[in-house]
């Protein structure tokens, strides 16, 4: 399941890099119009303070009519003491000054004054009459009046914030009096300014408190007041602010930018100013990028190579399925249907891919569990090469062998005691060979219809080396090792196969050959494995079958793969 495996991770990777580009181009996305906001609102600024010049300057031009009416000039240069009109010179004043102020419309102000060349205070239309003899000659905006000058300032007065715009009283070539035009800063202001500024939300404020506002309804997530109120205390500490300068942008709860100014003027001193704010879009998610997309965006997609790119992931996905997952499930389905049906009386391990391999030994097991458990053997049980023939020397303890009959059907036949040892025979006629061993061809069959055994020579015939002597524990003199029956036996076969026909030695070797390729495949150790040890084991249990099965006359040796371990099948051959 490599591939699979890799498959999953090169998924996995692509899905974070998607999922990353989306949280990148989100963060980009919110910071570009974060600074996109910041750069509206220093335009904002800009134009905020050039209309409300325009505002004042327009105010001053509305005053002109007012300066210049007969009956204010004459009422103004009598001080409010002579006659005008037929009436009390004070209250002709006023009545004319109502008058006018009405003609304004959407200039009207709020508060309208009417000064001597003293600045005293001879009339007075708003909310509040003026109080006797208060005079305003010291202020700066009449002060320069009086000396001919237009102006416009910001007052805190009465308890309120206006705007205020004064023109001198012409009469005679002389300046005799001024008139003062205020309007408060309330929403209609803000209204006013806020259309032009297109969308923008605009406050006042007189210290920590704002005093007007207007929020835009065609907006939104338009900033309100509620959401400016709160950063006032910062913004008033600021040293920027103080030295009549901007803020930096303050963000409203990730929704909307704000910056605030003083108000140019004498009211600046007592921290009145103005506040400016703009939403900016977001994106809240990584997702809601899509929302962002236009019809243009979409047509503009290669949507052919998508769908190419598409078809080749899906089939390679399938390719790798096929190859790790059908495949071999298919080959484990076909074997395990084999023995179903008793074609076979055991999975073929070698054709199984590991994992299925291992399903497949485990139902072996379970089969010979079974088995036991109902009282019986199974012709598949896995023979030890000891358990069949006896031990050896050194014997292929990973090896299992089976024997074929005559049909060349597997079984296993149960472990055969070793044949008691045969009398040494009397001298044949044919004489002995150089190297003392006895002849290996196959001798007439007796009496009792058994072909002889075959007998070992003496040991003191053979010429195989004494081992080295071990040292005693004590340290002395070494000992001779014994001369064991499995070791004269083992010798001879040594020997014997030096005599033997060429045919079955270059049998032998090719399955010893083969057996060695099979235990490599079936991924066990061929480390302790010797042709000389092999050829015993062989030759053993040729033996063996020649002298259980009178009419045999050879046993042929072939490799097969049971149980996923490579085992020896050997076939009795009649001719």
């Amino acid at each position: 399941m490599l591939l699979s495996r890799f498959w999953y991770l090169l998924l996995a990777v692509a899905a974070i890099m998607g999922l990353s580009t989306a949280l990148l181009a989100r963060g980009m996305f919110n910071r570009g119009e974060v600074v996109h906001a910041d750069e509206g609102l220093a335009r904002d600024r800009f134009e905020l303070e050039l209309s409300m010049k325009l505002d004042a300057r327009s105010r001053i031009d509305a005053l002109a009519p007012i300066a210049a009416d007969g009956t204010v000039r004459e009422a103004v240069r009598g001080k409010g003491k002579d006659k005008v009109d037929g009436q009390d010179g004070s209250k002709a004043l006023k009545d004319r000054l109502r008058t006018m102020n009405q003609q304004l419309e959407e200039l009207r102000a709020d508060i309208l004054i009417a000064v001597d060349n003293q600045g005293v205070i001879l009339a007075q239309e708003g909310k509040k009459p003026a109080r006797a003899g208060s005079g305003l000659g010291k202020v700066p905006l009449v002060e320069q009046a009086l000396s001919g000058f237009l102006g416009d300032d910001v007052w805190v007065y009465d308890g309120a914030v206006y705007r205020m715009a004064a023109r001198p009283i012409v009469d005679r070539g002389q300046y005799v009096g001024a008139i003062v035009h205020g309007q408060k800063l309330d929403g209609n202001l803000a209204q006013r300014l806020s259309n032009r500024l297109q969308g923008a939300t605009i406050a006042f404020f007189l210290r920590d408190q704002v005093v007007s506002s207007y929020v835009p309804t065609d907006v939104a997530a338009a900033p309100t007041q509620a959401e400016l109120a709160p950063l006032l205390a910062n913004a008033l500490s600021d040293e920027r602010l103080k030295k009549g300068e901007r803020t930096e942008a303050a963000d409203l709860g990730g929704k909307g930018r704000a910056v605030f100014s003083l108000i140019a003027g004498s009211a600046s001193a007592a921290e009145v100013g103005y506040a400016i704010a703009r939403p900016y879009p977001t994106m809240p998610s990584p997702w809601a990028i899509f929302d962002q997309a236009t019809k243009e965006d979409i047509d503009a997609l290669p949507k052919g190579e998508l769908a190419g790119g598409l078809v080749l992931l899906f089939l390679i996905a399938m390719g790798i399925v096929y190859l790790e997952r059908d495949r071999p499930l298919a080959a484990f389905q076909r074997e395990v249907d084999k023995l179903a049906a008793g074609q076979t009386e055991e999975l073929d391990l070698a054709s199984l891919s590991k994992a299925y391999r291992k399903i497949g030994e485990s139902i072996h097991k379970g089969i010979l569990v079974l088995l036991e458990k109902g009282g019986g053997k199974s012709r598949q049980q896995k023979a030890n090469l000891d358990q069949l023939l006896g031990p050896t020397p050194e014997p292929l303890t990973s090896s299992a062998f089976s024997f074929g009959g005559d049909e060349a059907v597997r079984s296993t036949p149960q472990p055969l005691a070793m044949p008691a040892p045969m009398p040494m025979p009397a001298p044949g006629p044919r004489a002995p060979s150089q190297n003392n061993l006895p002849p290996t061809g196959p001798k007439a069959p007796s009496q009792n219809n058994l072909p002889p055994a075959r007998v070992a020579p003496p040991a003191p015939a053979l010429k195989a080396p004494p081992p080295p002597a071990r040292p005693s524990n004590g340290g002395g003199q070494g000992f001779a090792p014994v001369q064991t029956p499995a070791a004269v036996h083992h010798d001879a076969a040594i020997a014997e196969l030096a005599e033997a026909p060429s045919e079955d030695e270059e049998h032998y070797r090719e399955v010893f050959a083969q057996y060695l390729e099979v235990r490599k495949q079936c991924g066990e150790s061929t480390a302790e494995l010797s042709f000389e040890k092999f050829v015993v084991t062989l030759r053993k249990n040729r033996d063996q079958i020649l002298a259980t099965r009178p009419d045999t006359k050879d046993v042929r040796f072939t490799v097969y793969v049971k149980a996923g371990k490579a085992a020896l099948k050997a076939t009795p051959a009649k001719g």
